[in-house]
């Protein structure tokens, strides 16, 4: 009798367990945002990406948001990742690209990744054009590209002549790069910039007249 509780007892123990314990494949797919955060190389780089490739399109429309993707722990990921790509690392710059095309449809979140990617221009200007060109940010317009180039973030709202000196100092940066390998997006990055110095002038312009008058 003895014997048939205890036993009993232990299937109990192992039932909650089972019950209450994350499933296997989460633990591993959460694993791979950790292993990158502790150590950003190729390999867990490789496995991220591996692991976005791997759902299909609807699959893709699903995980839209960072913690459906990521699991719970979304937000200490997505912090690290970005406080990474301001450290100009090689591995979290690609990844910042990439998950800005996976989360292609959502809005809020890619801007925010626009503001970010922008970043990389003073911080590696070489590796953001690298990075422009393998990602084949261009449409006929320019759209998709300035609204990386010129994003600056909340710092910057109604803030016209720090939003031009900030244009003038990623013009600075990217005038650096001596590779003539990515010279035509090193040249329309600097175009774009320097056109949207030429909107907020004209802008700081009327504010001016309108004081005047």
């Amino acid at each position: 009798m003895r014997m048939k509780l205890a036993l009993y007892s232990i299937l109990v123990i192992l039932l909650t367990a089972f019950l209450t314990a994350p499933p296997v494949f989460a633990q591993a797919q959460h694993s791979i945002w950790d292993d990158f955060i502790a150590e950003p190389n190729a390999a867990h780089y490789q496995a991220i990406i591996a692991r976005m490739q791997s759902m299909d399109e609807q699959e893709r429309l699903r995980h839209q948001k960072p913690e459906a993707l990521i699991g719970e722990n979304s937000r200490g990921f997505v912090s690290s990742l970005y406080g990474l790509v301001r450290q100009g690392d090689y591995d979290a710059c690609h990844l910042a690209f990439d998950f800005a095309d996976f989360f292609r449809n959502n809005a809020a979140f890619v801007e925010s990744l626009n503001d970010l990617r922008g970043e990389i221009i003073n911080v590696n200007p070489d590796l953001f054009l690298e990075l422009i060109h393998k990602y084949a940010i261009k449409d006929p317009r320019h759209l998709r590209l300035s609204s990386i180039v010129t994003a600056t973030g909340d710092q910057y709202v109604d803030e016209f002549e720090k939003t031009i000196q900030e244009n003038n100092k990623r013009i600075a940066s990217l005038k650096t790069v001596k590779s003539g390998a990515y010279s035509e997006e090193k040249d329309l990055c600097i175009q774009l910039l320097e056109e949207n110095n030429e909107r907020y002038k004209k802008v700081i312009k009327k504010f001016e007249n309108q004081a005047v008058e």
